[in-house]
């Protein structure tokens, strides 16, 4: 320790213009238990020989400083380091961190400035994951009032559909129709959009004068309506630079995160994949964000802090948990600012997180506008357009 007395500190001994100079903190008492450190300077290689010797606590260390400043191959500036001169330099290179471990500093109010310091990093750290709860909690709020809006422009979408077939048919009652399966066209759920290949209404709908059914199966059959087209977005999406994402990541998580773009596109096969639709302001369908399992996980965690025990567990195990499929939902909403960013791109939206269907894994493995990068540590996203 450099504490050679507990009311006077040896800090500096330092040489300029070939004259000496020695400094030193005293500890000034303020009340019974309250001490100001006060710093001090005496110039002149006989005044500090002088200085030492006056002071008892200090007599040890005048006999070595004298031999020092004498020695004409002496050094510029020494510090004390356990009870020794040694050069500034070689401390700060071998002991960076020596004043937070309390080597060189007095304990009092200079051990206050270390606690000053670690109550400022813990306060940056607070703030940033208030905000990120923030964020969560508004995903989340966002995510169910979208869901229950597109659920709407569904059923009024079906809704318009049968009162046009009713009209066209002379049918008073609604007649039972099969709702088909949605396939990859139905993923954006635009008002009144048609639903490629939904079957035209059925002939039993028809009305029928004779009761035989016989002459039931008899009677002449409907038109069947033509299938409609699936509805084209206006403009087209095009690709943003992996940097972009990579930017628009690092403002989010608050640290570096590599991304690389892929040669070689993924092909969505037999694994788990979660994904976002992409809309424009016509709720149409432009493209789609695609995430693996492992990249789900592994940006999921950065942005909730998680511990690595808990997302190695997630990744041992293969099932993201809920908080993570809703960050990475978040992760992705952020990430579509990219595509708005693109020269005469269409302002788009996401929609909330959901794993992907199998039966969508066809048309992302073929289209030509496609993006697909990978990310540092495991796992690959994927961008795509119709």
């Amino acid at each position: 320790m450099n504490d050679v007395s507990l009311g006077i500190t040896l800090k500096k001994l330092s040489k300029q213009e070939g004259e000496w100079t020695l400094e030193v903190e005293r500890m000034v008492p303020l009340g019974r238990s309250l001490h100001q450190p006060v710093p001090q300077k005496i110039e002149g290689q006989a005044l500090i020989g002088r200085h030492l010797r006056a002071v008892p606590e200090l007599a040890g260390m005048a006999a070595v400083t004298e031999e020092l400043m004498l020695n004409d191959q002496a050094l510029d500036c020494y510090e004390i380091w356990e009870g020794k001169w040694v050069d500034e330099d070689m401390i700060k290179s071998l002991a960076p961190s020596r004043k937070q471990s309390g080597g060189m500093a007095p304990a009092g109010p200079r051990g206050s400035g270390v606690s000053r310091r670690e109550l400022a990093k813990l306060q940056r750290i607070s703030d940033a994951l208030a905000k990120r709860v923030a964020l969560l909690e508004g995903a989340s709020a966002n995510s169910l009032v979208t869901q229950f809006d597109q659920l709407s422009r569904v059923l009024s979408s079906f809704a318009s559909r049968l009162k046009t077939v009713e009209e066209k048919l002379g049918v008073e009652a609604p007649p039972e129709v099969a709702i088909p399966p949605v396939g990859a066209a139905g993923l954006a759920p635009a008002p009144a959009a048609p639903v490629a290949g939904a079957p035209a209404a059925p002939a039993a709908a028809a009305p029928v004068e004779a009761a035989d059914p016989a002459v039931a199966e008899e009677s002449p059959a409907v038109d069947e309506e033509p299938k409609e087209e699936v509805i084209q977005p206006e403009k087209r999406m095009r690709m943003p630079k992996v940097g972009a994402l990579k930017q628009a990541l690092v403002m989010l998580v608050g640290e570096e995160v590599a991304l690389k773009e892929r040669e070689e596109k993924v092909d969505l096969g037999a694994d788990t994949y979660y994904r976002v639709s992409v809309l424009d302001d016509q709720d149409v369908l432009v493209g789609l964000m695609i995430a693996d399992t492992e990249a789900t996980i592994r940006l999921s965690s950065l942005l909730l802090m998680l511990p690595d025990a808990e997302r190695d567990g997630q990744l041992e195990t293969g099932e993201p948990s809920e908080d993570s499929t809703e960050t990475m939902s978040e992760i992705f909403n952020t990430m579509s600012a990219t595509l708005n960013n693109v020269k005469n791109n269409p302002h788009v939206r996401t929609t909330p997180l959901i794993e992907m269907p199998q039966d969508e894994f066809q048309w992302p493995n073929t289209c030509k506008r496609r993006l697909d990068v990978d990310v540092e540590g495991g796992g690959v996203l994927i961008i795509c357009a119709i």
